[in-house]
């Protein structure tokens, strides 16, 4: 077995990790992490693919909310053709056989009890399109998915990030907002109106359109220094548990009195879009690390990481939780296995309280929960160290069980794998994490511990 048998015959140094006896705090944000699901990338061939292995993936990784995405604000959703030149579908057919259409998106959502969040063409407006085609289209998908009875929530998107090429002033943004915000509630007003944000449309849209959304949505990504900088070392650099604020560039995120917060959009660049989050383990470290921090923060309501594939493109590697390139090269149904075994790391250690955990060592990041009863504890570390090292954890009850598994490998596959290095004491349990490697540990308790 990969780790400890390499290094048994030198005990590794021991980090200490200490619970805060103070009372748990209830996460009150999203406790798991949804998708964004790339419509333009999905034929029917790469959906139905190895038993429908996409829809079998957000079944296994308990994926509650997908984003009918990205390419979407380029798209007549009913003529089921693009409406600019912007539309970007890659390997596939700019046409219904090519893309994940909205009807689809709809129907797999309310079979699932899926979260849709879908968005409107309000991005159209900068390539061209004019302001009644787009309030009218808007109108005809808002009163669709209204039509379609779900039973869950529903975001309904301005656009995607309108503040980048081609560009929309904010002030018209802001006009778009004033036409459809009163449009969608006068279809459903329990539908959730999304105004995206960034540093070069707050403050002016949160403070001019407060009346005109429900929910703020900010997009995360983390540079890791940026283009010319060996990414691994910034991240190994860092002790700030904070990486959303590190990757705003030290921007905080406001959100109005009021308004929901929804991170549309969060992941690793490694860096700069020239080997963004592969598969790699590193980069996958580093990017359990970014969900883990942000579902701490306990602020957004949703938290969406992007993309669900990707092709190699423009220098970068094929990436996200399915080979796009592998499938369209050889038809092969792959998934990224350290992208996956992240996602599964955050639906098996994520429990209903948060434990304020501390590390002795400031590479070895630690992070804790509980049930609400007190008997489940579930510890997630990060050892960034390229050498093992025991952590070593007191509990104020006794431990009747515990169970750890390991995602690490010293190459560039990653492997998800069982611990057999965990020892228990009656109030002390300690296990060897091996080399840049994520471990997570469940814990069966005798009684509730602070």
């Amino acid at each position: 077995m990969l780790g400890v048998a390499g290094f048994a015959e030198v005990a590794p140094p021991t980090v200490s990790i200490s619970l805060d006896t103070a009372p748990r705090q209830t996460l009150t944000g999203a406790r798991g992490v949804g998708l964004n699901l790339e419509m333009a990338l999905i034929s029917d061939r790469f959906w139905k693919a190895d038993n429908q292995w996409m829809a079998r993936t957000f079944r296994e990784l308990d994926i509650k909310t997908l984003r009918w995405g990205y390419a979407a604000i380029w798209w007549d959703a009913f003529a089921e053709k693009p409406l600019t030149d912007n539309y970007w579908s890659a390997a596939n057919t700019p046409d219904d056989a090519g893309s994940f259409g909205l009807k689809e998106f709809v129907t797999y959502c309310k079979q699932t009890g899926t979260t849709p969040t879908v968005m409107l063409p309000v991005d159209a407006l900068a390539a061209g399109v004019s302001m009644e085609r787009v309030v009218e289209l808007s109108r005809r998908i808002v009163q669709y998915v209204h039509a379609q009875k779900l039973t869950t929530p529903v975001y309904i998107e301005m656009g995607n990030e309108p503040y980048h090429t081609p560009y929309l002033a904010p002030e018209r943004y802001a006009e778009a907002l004033k036409l459809l915000y009163p449009l969608v509630k006068s279809i459903n007003p329990r539908f959730r109106v999304v105004a995206h944000i960034n540093k070069k449309y707050h403050p002016f849209i949160t403070e001019t359109c407060v009346d005109y959304y429900d929910v703020v949505q900010w997009h995360h990504y983390l540079t890791c220094g940026g283009k010319g900088n060996d990414p691994w070392q910034w991240y190994y650099n860092q002790d700030d548990t904070n990486l959303v604020r590190l990757s705003e560039g030290d921007v905080t995120v406001t959100v109005p009195p009021g308004k929901g917060y929804m991170i549309g959009e969060i992941n690793v660049l490694w860096p700069d879009w020239f080997a963004p989050m592969a598969g790699d383990l590193r980069s996958s470290l580093a990017y359990l690390d970014l969900l883990l921090s942000t579902i701490n923060d306990s602020q957004a309501d949703v938290i969406l990481p992007w993309p669900s594939h990707w092709p190699a493109h423009k220098g970068s590697p094929a990436y996200g939780l399915f080979d796009y390139d592998s499938f369209n090269r050889d038809g092969r149904a792959r998934h990224f296995p350290a992208v996956v075994s992240a996602h599964r790391i955050i639906k098996d250690t994520v429990l209903e309280q948060l434990v304020s955990a501390r590390s002795s060592d400031p590479k070895v990041r630690v992070f804790a929960y509980a049930s609400a009863n007190g008997a489940n504890l579930n510890l997630t570390f990060i050892n960034k160290r390229p050498e093992p090292r025991a952590v070593r954890l007191p509990l104020t009850a006794r431990a009747n069980r515990a169970e750890a598994w390991s995602l690490a490998a010293r190459s560039s596959v990653p492997i998800f794998e069982r611990l057999s290095a965990v020892r228990i004491e009656p109030t002390v349990v300690t296990v060897t994490l091996p080399p840049e490697s994520a471990v997570l540990l469940k814990l069966q308790l005798s009684v509730p511990t602070p």
